[in-house]
């Protein structure tokens, strides 16, 4: 019981490592109070959707980032699932 608690605390305390973008960052802080705008998820679905790569195919590779074909040898030693 004491651990849980402990453990409660210490996660209400933490806070994330990781950097992200201002716009984020903002729509988050709405998300968190609970009053996230229409605007802010317009803003996000416009944005994901402008972000679309066409897609590279295997054989459209360069030969430089193309795998190595496996040996038999290779082949046998996953097949076996690892060392004898």
């Amino acid at each position: 019981m004491v651990l849980v608690s402990v453990l409660r605390q210490t996660a209400a305390k933490r806070i994330p490592l990781i950097k992200f973008r201002r716009q984020r960052e903002e729509e988050a802080l709405a998300a968190r109070s609970g009053t996230l705008s229409i605007d802010g998820l317009k803003k996000s679905a416009s944005s994901a959707a402008a972000i679309s790569l066409p897609t590279i195919e295997d054989w459209q590779l360069p030969n430089r980032y193309r795998r190595k074909p496996l040996d038999a040898v290779e082949i046998e030693y996953i097949n076996r699932g690892g060392p004898a």
